[in-house]
């Protein structure tokens, strides 16, 4: 087996390896609660209608309750977002740890580009990305530089597997649900406090959002625990867990922001 043959082979598996972690603990939704017996009859006193209908208007009037002010969430979802904010980024997502680092510019073709790596737990596989306008024109895997035909083929899909987490954050629009709780989303501050990324500290709100009819389809409800890193000008998910395994697989998994560096 050549260098390169083994090459390929360590970042196939590793594309692979990314891929199942990303629906790693999905699991069906559970069956609803079968309905209660209805229970017999029984007179009812006077004031029992006047009652009920209090606590109905109480009920209406009750803003529910809702998360941190969240202004300008980068996560970011792709390299043109995280070259232009960051110069070091380091996440764990799935049980595997991904750090990426700005690596400064070079020259590819007769053009200055930005060159950027993205280093898999602790140097299992380095890829390094020379990237234009967001756009990465040249892709390198343990220092092997792959020819264009094996570059496309590989790297939207290692592109996706890594930025999932936080696409995750865009997709389903957690700005909107943390600010304005649309129907179907209950919001529940669990706690406040500071916490060091690196060389930033940020205050940390930790939310409990849980999503049911009509926010999902009948059977997809589901829970997550969101951290929201308030960095000042700007604002991260620097957390995010599934508290069942219920609902949407696209949404269920684990991440976790250690490290934030800006540029």
């Amino acid at each position: 087996m050549t260098h390169r043959q083994k090459t390929l082979g360590l970042l196939l598996a590793l594309l692979m390896a990314i891929l199942a972690f990303t629906a790693y603990g999905c699991g069906g939704a559970s069956e609803p609660d079968a309905p209660a017996a209805p229970e017999a009859d029984a007179p009812a006193e006077a004031e029992a209608p006047e009652a009920e209908e209090e606590d109905e208007e109480a009920e209406e009037e009750e803003a529910p309750e809702t998360g941190p002010s969240v202004t300008d969430i980068r996560n970011p979802t792709d390299l043109g977002g995280i070259v232009q904010d960051f110069a070091h980024l380091r996440w764990t997502f799935g049980g595997m740890e991904q750090v990426y680092t700005y690596e400064g510019t070079d020259t590819v073709d007769g053009q200055e580009v930005d060159k950027i790596t993205i280093i898999t737990n602790d140097g299992d596989s380095k890829n390094t990305f020379w990237v234009e306008d967001g756009t990465a024109v040249r892709m390198a895997s343990n220092g092997d530089v792959l020819d264009d035909d094996m570059a496309r083929m590989l790297m939207q899909p290692f592109l996706r597997a890594i930025f999932m987490p936080f696409t995750a954050v865009r997709t389903l629009n957690v700005p909107r649900i943390v600010n304005q709780v649309p129907d179907g989303w209950r919001i529940e501050v669990l706690d406040t406090g500071t916490q060091d990324f690196g060389d930033l500290t940020a205050q940390v709100t930790r939310v409990r959002a849980n999503a049911s009819p009509p926010a999902v389809t009948e059977g997809n409800d589901f829970t997550v625990i969101w951290d929201i890193g308030d960095f000042g000008d700007f604002e991260l998910i620097v957390r995010w867990e599934n508290e069942d395994e219920a609902g949407d697989e696209q949404y269920n998994f684990l991440m976790s922001i250690e490290e934030v560096r800006l540029r």
